[in-house]
Parts: C-alpha cells; sequence; structure tokens
C-alpha cells in the first residue's frame, strides 16, 4: 500500500493544512486517531474513578468517551475533508449505543 504524501511541508503551509493532507493521503488516519481520543478517555476516566472510590463505572465512561469523540468528529467534518459521513454516522451510533448502555445498566453508585 502507497501514500500520495510527496507534497507535505509544514513550513509553506501551515500545521492544520499539514494534518488534512495526511488525513487525505492516508485513509485510516482520522479513524485511527477518532480511536485513540475515545480510548484515551474511556480508560483514563475509568482507572481514575476506580482507583479514589474502589469502583469503576464502565458504561458511564463508554458514554463520555463516545460523546467526546463525537463532539471532535463533528468539529473536524466542518470545513474539512478529513472525516466521512461514513465515519461520522458511526461515531454517534456508537455513542448511542453507549448511552443505552449506560441507561440500562441498573443503579449508579
Amino acid at each position: 500500500m502507497t501514500y500520495n504524501l510527496s507534497v507535505l511541508d509544514a513550513t509553506q503551509t501551515g500545521t492544520d493544512n499539514l494534518i488534512t493532507q495526511v488525513a487525505t493521503g492516508v485513509s485510516s488516519f482520522t479513524p485511527m486517531l477518532l480511536l485513540f481520543i475515545w480510548a484515551i478517555i474511556t480508560i483514563t476516566g475509568y482507572k481514575k474513578q476506580k482507583e479514589s472510590g474502589g469502583f469503576g463505572d464502565a458504561p458511564l465512561w463508554t458514554t463520555i468517551g463516545g460523546i467526546v469523540t463525537t463532539v471532535v468528529a463533528l468539529i473536524l467534518s466542518r470545513g474539512t475533508n478529513m472525516i466521512t459521513l461514513t465515519i461520522l454516522v458511526s461515531t454517534v451510533v456508537l455513542t448511542i449505543l453507549s448511552g443505552i448502555w449506560l441507561m440500562s445498566s441498573g443503579d449508579r453508585q
């Protein structure tokens, strides 16, 4: 698999344009970026809650991570071609599913 990244020059175009060019040349960049954001928020929040209270609420942190990831995806979809409609819809659907998991998971401590 080859990528067309021969025209990248951050000094001439700026960092924002550089990231857009990378996302255009490497199709898996944006989904991996969103997955990274979701994983960092979910895992970090769960571990911190478990350390401080002895109980980690996985449905809660999955939903919070999904909401933040959806907001980031909406921001990236405005004005740039970094996010396709399929990725945006998938992000929203997964956030809704994690919210359903949160609401159906029973009592909160």
